[in-house]
């Protein structure tokens, strides 16, 4: 059987539909779209950064790679507040951003009811997806000012973890909720 030929006419129309609907793709209306890499398979990262990956239901079925500079040049805002954590005791000083709003600048289906955090020991907590818009889940890379990975081991949580502001919200339930901050968060399911 010959090979197929398509007249010159159709390719240059094909290239011209390609062309437009990647443009229309790109167009933002998001103030906090990300650049995000879209890649689920990551072989290496920037800057020694293990990058989290965000799967699940949203708007275009596409899972997310973020890292630190993403974030940081995402225009997200980011937020620093103290209190006194409840695994250490201590206060510090926690740097990142509201992950309710990460979620939604990427995407997150209407649908989404709750999300799964998992670290990297494989630790999984299953979290409302109102607890976190409500109470200002914080997606943190910073303590003290200083990002994790620059921290001595005993105080390094990985690239990101979750953080939450207990003495804003000093009516929670601090020995419930606490099991919530995951420290080297790695994957955020979205269902």
């Amino acid at each position: 059987m010959p090979p197929q030929i398509y007249p010159l006419r159709y390719i240059q129309m094909s290239v011209y539909a390609f062309i437009i609907l990647s443009l229309v793709g790109c167009s933002n209306t998001n103030p906090y779209q990300l650049d995000i890499d879209r890649r689920y398979a990551v072989t290496e990262s920037s800057d020694t950064d293990a990058p989290l990956v965000v799967t699940g239901i949203t708007e275009d079925g596409q899972d997310f790679l973020v890292d630190i500079k993403s974030l940081e040049t995402s225009g997200l805002p980011v937020y620093t507040f103290q209190c006194i954590d409840p695994w250490l005791n201590r206060k510090i000083e926690y740097t990142g951003v509201s992950l309710f709003q990460l979620l939604s600048s990427i995407g997150m289906d209407g649908n989404t009811m709750k999300v799964v955090l998992t670290a990297d020991n494989d630790y999984q907590i299953v979290v409302p997806i109102d607890d976190i818009k409500n109470y200002y889940y914080q997606l943190t890379f910073k303590e003290d000012g200083k990002y994790y990975r620059n921290l001595p081991d005993e105080q390094n949580k990985g690239t990101f973890a979750i953080s939450i502001d207990f003495e804003t919200f000093s009516d929670l339930d601090v020995t419930r909720y606490k099991l919530d901050e995951v420290w080297w968060l790695r994957e955020i399911e979205l269902r």
